[in-house]
């Protein structure tokens, strides 16, 4: 399995992730989404001093990469 969660980049907030099954040579592959709580991921974050928690934070809200080609927060 894979997964993300905390940098989206598609515009959906909620967790990914995905299972590959291998099978008689067949391969069958299936992405999945979670929600989660968001305010409490990013309150754990703050509370345990995450660098860069500005740019996680915004991450989380807005659902996007949170820096531009520059690496400036967007």
């Amino acid at each position: 399995m894979s997964g993300s969660i905390g940098l989206p980049f598609d515009g959906d907030p909620r967790a990914s992730y995905g299972i590959i099954d291998f099978c008689h040579g067949n391969i069958a592959v299936q992405l999945r989404r979670i929600a989660y709580d968001t305010d409490k991921a990013i309150a754990i974050a703050k509370e345990r001093g995450m660098p860069g928690i500005d740019a996680f934070e915004y991450a989380l809200r807005i659902a996007r990469y949170p820096y531009d080609s520059k690496k400036q927060l967007t």
